[in-house]
């Protein structure tokens, strides 16, 4: 979901990187970097929440479930979800589970 929202989310031409990193020895966390339009930071803490969507999005069919799966699910497995800015454009969000 995070890669495929990356995609549907940034101008054709640029950049989506993921990277995968060990934080700490008992966690790991993946990036997934854009360079699209971003998150604004009133609605950072909403797009997790069910049936939220990006008003700039429009054209792009969408039932507002999927970054609330994705909270969902890294919570059962003891992890997080997150999203911040990419500067100067986009958005970075990461995915960190514990390594047990």
């Amino acid at each position: 979901n995070l890669l495929t929202n990356a995609i549907k989310f940034s101008p054709v031409g640029t950049s989506i990187e993921l990277r995968i990193s060990r934080p700490h020895a008992d966690q790991i966390q993946f990036d997934v970097i854009d360079q699209g339009a971003g998150v604004p930071d009133e609605k950072k803490a909403a797009i997790f929440e069910p049936y939220h969507s990006n008003d700039r999005a429009e054209d792009i069919a969408k039932i507002g479930l999927g970054l609330t799966f994705c909270k969902t699910v890294a919570e059962a497995h003891g992890g997080e979800i997150s999203v911040r800015d990419n500067d100067p454009k986009g958005s970075i969000f990461s995915l960190c589970l514990p390594t047990y």
